[in-house]
């Protein structure tokens, strides 16, 4: 089924420390490459990969909520969530660093 197909696809990121978020930032040839050449996933499992992904990048980018998605897909998107917050503060985080170097260098 799509429900198992999306816990072994998750299964098989988590194993090469590939993020959720990262593969939904990936443009359409790249994730393609990822999917046939990397995971060797046959042309009907790239079709339902790929739409279960434009679902979550709908999702993510409008604040849908999950309610819509099955149990299996509830956890990916919270996961790519969860994984996209933490990258934000990854972000904010450097840049706090980098202006509070800049203000080091002011004040010197």
């Amino acid at each position: 089924t799509t429900d198992e197909l999306i816990q072994i696809f998750m299964y098989e990121l988590k194993c090469e420390q590939i993020g959720l978020y990262s593969v939904l930032q990936m443009g359409r040839e790249d994730l393609e490459a990822l999917l046939w050449r990397h995971f060797q996933y046959d042309p009907w499992q790239q079709a339902e990969l790929l739409l279960f992904i434009d679902r979550l990048k709908d999702a993510l980018s409008s604040d849908q909520d999950e309610d819509h998605f099955s149990a299996v897909e509830r956890e990916a998107f919270q996961c790519a969530r969860q994984e996209a917050l933490e990258q934000k503060v990854n972000n904010l985080t450097e840049h706090a660093r980098v202006v509070e170097r800049r203000l080091e260098d002011l004040l010197v």
